[in-house]
């Protein structure tokens, strides 16, 4: 059973999304960064009167103002892409024109900054090491303020994060090299674990996937053996346009393959986008 209630904040108009497990944002009326936390408790937005970031706590309303100037003007020109850590205490700030950080939401500190030529989608936990990247299949490990790189990746590749323990990243690959073009828009038909210091593969299975499942977004480790990740809405047979749009959730067993769907967050057809929990948005 899938519930909504409206939110306003800022002039922006933004429906909540409860489902069974989580909560979705669907922004109905503008499409600024905004983000889940894993647990659905946390929203973060970005707030253009102040020209801050803030993030907003569900259950008791309470708000953290993120006390980094990001202009207006920038945003518009640029955007950006926020994503909590796992636990929710962390947020992490990729701006074009800004350094990349990862900041602890209720001290407002920064806690890690990304060097320079490297980029995030997902912060860690305290503790836990960060995937980097650079693009066209180069990863990286970022602790205590220093980069280890993966080995490059010759096909298309989608990395996710550091596993809880701290040995492990998980990724997402395809058949096509790297610069080739994907051919049937779902190239990724495999998932692989790397030892994250020496970048050796340690387990590499073949998805068990729904056939509509098109994934294109690795997230978060849900337990020890098994990893998020997103795909889209399926065609309507026929016609190949989208019945609604939205987001579905996937768990992926990394020592199997085997995919089972978590939940689903819908909208009609233009009316709006949606960010689910975990992800970047």
């Amino acid at each position: 059973m899938t519930r909504s209630h409206d939110h306003q904040a800022n002039g922006v108009r933004t429906a909540l999304i409860a489902g069974s497990a989580a909560v979705a944002i669907a922004a109905v009326t503008l499409a600024a960064p905004r983000a889940i936390s894993q647990d659905g408790r946390r929203i973060a937005y970005y707030d253009p009167r102040r020209e801050r970031f803030a993030v907003r706590e569900l259950g008791t309303g309470q708000v953290w103002q993120i006390p980094r100037h990001v202009e207006r003007a920038a945003m518009v020109k640029n955007g950006a892409l926020v994503a909590f850590s796992p636990d929710g205490s962390r947020l992490g700030l990729n701006l074009i024109g800004h350094a990349r950080v990862v900041v602890d939401v209720e001290s407002g500190q920064v806690v890690e900054k990304v060097p320079r030529g490297w980029y995030f989608l997902y912060p860690a936990d305290e503790g836990v090491p960060m995937v980097v990247e650079r693009g066209s299949g180069r990863f990286g490990v970022l602790a205590d303020g220093v980069v280890q790189a993966l080995r490059d990746w010759p096909t298309w590749a989608m990395a996710g994060t550091v596993s809880p323990d701290g040995t492990t990243v998980a990724l997402l690959t395809g058949p096509a090299r790297q610069g080739e073009h994907m051919t049937n828009g779902e190239p990724y038909d495999k998932i692989v674990t790397v030892d994250r210091v020496s970048g050796q593969v340690t387990s590499e299975v073949e998805l068990d996937a729904p056939p509509d499942m098109g994934p294109y977004r690795l997230g978060q480790w849900l337990n020890a053996h098994e990893v998020l990740a997103l795909g889209g809405t399926a065609p309507v047979p026929g016609d190949g346009r989208p019945r609604d749009m939205g987001e579905t959730r996937y768990a992926i067993d990394v020592t199997t393959g085997q995919v089972h769907e978590l939940d689903r967050y819908r909208l009609p057809p233009c009316g709006g986008s949606v960010s689910a929990p975990g992800f970047p948005g």
